[in-house]
């Protein structure tokens, strides 16, 4: 999210196509990301000044969603039912937070559902007693939740899924752009100050955009000349660097650590991996090689499963809307 001057708020595709915070006309001070993950995290970072107002993540993250609702406003839309889903670990966090903001934008009903379990319904498993890993991996978060589908006493015998055991991590995708530019800056003898705030911003966006064309692409380079300090950057690199730099960062070690704590609490109520039927992975940060790997590793490749990365979760909310009070 963008503030620009005159509390002008500009979200997502709009801030790339506009390259707001890339620039000394839109500098990254008035750029906010992170603040979801913020949002629900024990430390919380100072409040931002612009233009004499403050700014946190709880502010952020409000305004963020209110200026989402008002743009639905003024296409004629109407909502009359309102749905959140929030990382299984951080349920708890969340929940009080949403509903606090459901009241303030008069929705007449308000749900939140983990999106372990939107995941495993999105992901079309229809029926009961199945044992699903979800691997929920996107730009914040790292989500670790093993479900069972059991059937709702209701009329339909709708399906919902039981948490049973879970882990998270709060490092995501954009810790991984912040490692390949770091680790490029360290090749070239360069500092984060050496080439500003800006010129660091730009690195970043370029470092996304090759970790994602790495999904499908053995190596990626992009170059970028950077006119006001009249600068040339080329960035190179393969799958096998980058898996590398998260083997650096312990990232490797940290995922296998989180999936190791997750089939210890399953084994102590006397699940074994082998019972796992399925795991599904969510969010973008999935499509990173290195991580398919090593969750196949564990599970093998005939139960990993990668077909709806983005949408199962917004799927798998729209069918349970009948049932998500069961859930709170």
């Amino acid at each position: 999210m963008f503030i620009k001057p005159g509390n002008n708020i500009i979200l997502g595709e709009g801030v790339r196509s506009q390259r707001l915070g890339l620039s000394q006309s839109y500098p990254p001070e008035r750029l906010f990301k992170k603040f979801k993950r913020d949002l629900a995290g024990d430390y919380q970072p100072p409040a931002i000044q612009i233009d004499g107002i403050n700014y946190n993540s709880v502010s952020i993250s409000e305004l963020f969603i209110q200026t989402i609702w008002t743009e639905l406003k003024k296409q004629k839309i109407e909502p009359s039912h309102l749905i959140f889903t929030v990382p299984v670990g951080a349920f708890e966090r969340y929940l009080d937070w949403f509903r606090d903001l459901g009241k303030k934008l008069n929705v007449p009903k308000v749900s939140i559902v983990d999106e372990s379990t939107a995941a495993a319904l999105g992901y079309a498993i229809k029926h009961p007693g199945k044992l699903i890993l979800v691997v929920d991996f996107g730009g914040e978060t790292l989500d670790l939740s093993l479900v069972k589908t059991v059937t709702n006493s209701d009329a339909n015998n709708s399906l919902r899924a039981e948490v049973l055991a879970k882990s998270e991590a709060y490092i995501g995708g954009e810790d991984i752009d912040v490692w390949i530019v770091d680790d490029y800056l360290r090749s070239q003898n360069l500092t984060a100050e050496q080439v500003g705030k800006i010129g660091y911003q730009n690195l970043l966006e370029i470092a996304e955009r090759l970790k994602i064309q790495l999904s499908k692409n053995q190596s990626v380079a992009e170059s970028w000349f950077d006119d006001e300090s009249f600068m040339s950057y080329e960035l190179k690199i393969n799958r096998e660097k980058l898996e590398e730099i998260l083997e650096y960062r312990q990232f490797l070690q940290q995922l296998r650590n989180t999936l190791d704590e997750v089939l210890a609490s399953a084994l102590r109520k006397g699940i074994s991996k082998n019972d796992i039927e399925q795991v599904l992975l969510v969010g973008g940060s999935c499509l990173i090689p290195a991580v398919q790997q090593l969750i196949i590793s564990y599970f093998g490749k005939a139960k990993v499963k990668l077909n709806k990365p983005f949408d199962a979760v917004s799927h798998g909310a729209l069918a349970i809307t009948q049932t998500l009070q069961n859930l709170l």
